[in-house]
């Protein structure tokens, strides 16, 4: 099969990271069926959300949000982690034909690329507003989105002329241009957590592009070997090897990241199945590829390079995970041995209190004593007391705020002896 229309490109999404690396969520766009399904990290699909025609996927840095590059309808879907419900939708100029977005690691705004218009929207999160318009060269069809980690520029991968525009957050502008070999059709990037070093996949040369983010240079390129038309791109969470699929002859092939060569291990994935995104789970065990030409997912366990297969709607084409959403922890969680006095006995107890999170969205606290669920307790606790506890031991207590979706709030952890 020859490579997709450029309407119905591959993008890759950078998935923020948490704490816990063992719960999280994985979202696939259905370009032709209108949908988003959300996976849980079971690989059970648990929501279909409807949307129109979804691109691209990217979260919020802290994971609260969703937001969906609508390609034909040009609008932008803010989804709700925790409800996975379309909480708000960010309307772009008519034709604007989104595609890949990023945001700032504040979160207050997201920079979106706008395929048909040659240009760069800047969407301030707080009412979903187009508050800048970045122009680019002419013919230059941005694709690709990724932010540098401090987040003072914008990097955009432009297909029609392999050119990595360098966009100054601050100012709002391209501060420079990379060039990249002519006519290679540069597709995605993917930055190493440091910051150091962005990858591209060039599909017309069959080559992935480094480059140095310090100088903003091109240092090394990398061909590859198994089939044609590299597409997707993910690294591990560690940065040491970076996953490339290949949508015309599906395979993903493994980079080592420190020496910039191929690996000898890659993975083979049906016939026909044109693997286009790919997205990797926090804890770096699991691949997750769309397969467009057979409406799957293919999961990847990279330890054993054991292949499973999920079905979700018709084309998938962007996918995304990331970790449960944190949400805000408790506070002032403290606790006391106190000494209940009856007629004929007497017994010791810990008292434990806290303040609820300034903001909402959990419903219940549990709580564990030295990692034993003891409480689940409503939302409406400020309090906890723990009878009968033996004498001269010490009990670690863990308080934990959560959501009905099972996003979890960092742990708070104290230690309450008797005497």
């Amino acid at each position: 099969m020859k490579k997709l229309y450029f309407n119905l490109l591959p993008l890759l999404v950078l998935a923020p990271f948490f704490l816990d690396g063992s719960a999280y969520y994985t979202y696939v766009g259905n370009y032709t069926s209108d949908t988003v399904n959300v996976l849980d990290d079971t690989n059970t699909v648990i929501n279909t959300i409807q949307t129109l025609s979804p691109q691209y996927i990217s979260f919020s840095p802290d994971g609260l949000y969703a937001y969906v590059s609508n390609y034909y309808t040009s609008t932008i879907s803010v989804i709700s982690t925790e409800t996975n419900k379309i909480i708000d939708t960010a309307v772009l100029p008519t034709n604007s034909l989104p595609t890949g977005s990023a945001s700032t690691p504040d979160g207050l705004h997201l920079y979106v690329a706008n395929y048909n218009l040659n240009s760069v929207h800047v969407i301030e999160t707080t009412h979903f507003t187009v508050v800048h318009t970045i122009d680019l060269s002419p013919n230059t069809n941005p694709l690709g989105v990724t932010m540098s980690k401090n987040g003072d520029y914008v990097y955009v991968i432009n297909l029609g002329t392999s050119i990595v525009s360098v966009i100054n957050t601050t100012t709002h502008t391209v501060e420079t241009t990379i060039n990249l070999s002519p006519n290679q059709r540069s597709y995605l990037s993917a930055l190493t957590p440091d910051g150091n070093f962005l990858y591209v996949t060039n599909d017309f040369s069959n080559t992935v592009s480094v480059i140095d983010t310090a100088l903003n240079q091109p240092t090394d390129t990398i061909t590859l070997t198994q089939g044609i038309d590299p597409a997707g791109i993910v690294l591990s969470p560690d940065g040491k090897f970076a996953y490339v699929t290949k949508s015309s002859s599906n395979y993903v092939e493994i980079i080592d990241t420190n020496t910039n060569e191929l690996m000898p291990q890659f993975f083979t994935l049906p016939l026909n199945s044109f693997p286009q995104e790919i997205s990797i789970s926090p804890d770096g065990k699991r691949l997750f590829v769309s397969c467009y030409g057979i409406n799957q997912v293919a999961v990847i366990e990279i330890e054993t390079s054991n292949i499973s297969y999920i079905e979700v709607g018709s084309e998938p084409l962007p996918i995304a995970t990331t970790s449960f959403p944190k949400l805000e922890p408790p506070t002032n969680f403290k606790g006391e041995s106190l000494k209940n006095n009856f007629s004929l006995a007497s017994e010791f107890f810990n008292q434990l209190t806290w303040s609820p999170p300034s903001k909402e969205g959990f419903t219940s606290y549990l709580l564990y004593r030295n990692d034993s669920l003891i409480a689940n307790l409503p939302i409406n606790s400020s309090s906890y007391q723990d009878h009968n506890r033996p004498l001269h031991e010490s009990d670690l207590y863990t308080l934990i705020a959560t959501s009905p979706t099972g996003s979890r709030s960092t742990p708070l952890t104290l230690v309450v002896k008797t005497p």
